[in-house]
């Protein structure tokens, strides 16, 4: 049996997100993943712009998610999608 796990790829490590039972729902929850990773980088260039700081790095990791399709890796934390077996 097969089932697609959907991540939270950070620097050292996965974080589970989902098991899904076959590839659509996967590549829903990726989606999902991917814009809500998007909102938190919208939120932090918010927060930096209001004191201050520099937003560039998490607008880049903005351009970077929005142009990331399911299997691409990026240079932030961004969603994995991998496929695999189990036994039953």
């Amino acid at each position: 049996m097969k089932v697609w796990v959907v991540a939270e790829s950070r620097f050292e490590w996965y974080e589970i997100k989902y098991i899904c039972s076959n590839m659509k729902i996967a590549l829903k929850r990726w989606d999902e993943l991917r814009l809500s990773l998007i909102k938190e980088n919208q939120e932090m260039v918010e927060y930096c712009t209001e004191n201050n700081y520099n937003p560039i790095p998490w607008s880049n990791n903005i351009t970077l998610l929005h142009n990331l399709d399911h299997g691409d890796k990026c240079n932030c934390n961004y969603p994995d999608l991998k496929e695999w077996a189990i036994e039953e």
